[in-house]
């Protein structure tokens, strides 16, 4: 079985002063938040969800396989990049 991969969003071409926003569309999926030290959170991402997350200096996030779930599933997430040109 496949495993999850926590993203953590870093980079520094990001704005870390704006929120990222992710829609979901499709299937139920749950979305884990981590945090060193801290216990993780589990969030449904419902179809039609929007999820606004900040602190991404901080925490972790990641959709774990699902193998009962077989109903496709699609994620849009909005990010501020900076332009240095």
């Amino acid at each position: 079985m496949p495993r999850s991969v926590h993203i953590k969003d870093d980079e520094a071409t990001l704005d870390q002063t704006v929120d990222n926003a992710t829609l979901s569309f499709g299937a139920c999926r749950d979305m884990i938040f981590s945090k060193k030290g801290c216990k993780s959170v589990r969030q449904a991402l419902e179809a039609g969800s929007l999820l606004l997350m900040h602190d991404q200096k901080e925490w972790t996030h990641a959709i774990p396989p699902q193998p009962c779930v077989k109903e496709p599933r699609i994620s849009l997430t909005f990010r501020r990049v900076w332009s240095y040109l």
